[in-house]
């Protein structure tokens, strides 16, 4: 089986990582509620808060559970919370880089708007397709029932 890479990179210190693990708990109220938070066991947290070489799966649990910034937390750049991440980032970024940006995310909605499209299609087809008998049983049915209708709002037949 060949070798996993680390979930940190090589040229980062652990101790600083290991600190800023250290700073995760404390915000978030120790071991046990991180352990709570993410699913994991908080013996291995403590150890990897204490090694500073987390699992790739913890780093995760922490930016979709707590909010933790993954860029933070590995290279100590941006803010901590992922929340406000995004925002860092198009300040760090330059108007060449924004448009392209900008470019990529036009494209993507304008593959995601015509599958949607194709999809609203196939639908309304297949639901074209079942509407054809359901009228005619419907208006056998409803015909039926207006014949066996004896409530008091209905007028019967012959009366006067």
């Amino acid at each position: 089986m060949p070798p996993v890479a680390p979930a940190v990179p090589e040229s980062r210190s652990q101790r600083e990582l290991s600190e800023r693990l250290e700073q995760v708990k404390s915000n978030l109220g120790g071991y046990a509620q991180l352990s709570r938070m993410t699913g994991l066991g908080s013996e291995s947290i403590r150890r990897w808060c204490q090694t500073g070489r987390p699992t790739v799966e913890f780093i995760a649990a922490l930016r979709t559970r707590a909010n933790i910034s993954p860029h933070w937390l590995l290279y100590n750049e941006g803010p901590m919370d992922v929340r406000d991440h995004m925002a860092w980032v198009l300040r760090q970024a330059t108007h060449c880089e924004l448009l392209l940006a900008v470019g990529e995310r036009i494209s993507l909605l304008e593959k995601t708007i015509a599958e949607l499209a194709q999809s609203a299609r196939t639908k309304s087809s297949a639901a074209n397709s079942a509407a054809e008998t359901i009228p005619l049983r419907t208006a056998t049915y409803a015909t039926n029932e207006l014949k066996h209708d004896h409530s008091p709002h209905r007028p019967q037949a012959g009366a006067g």
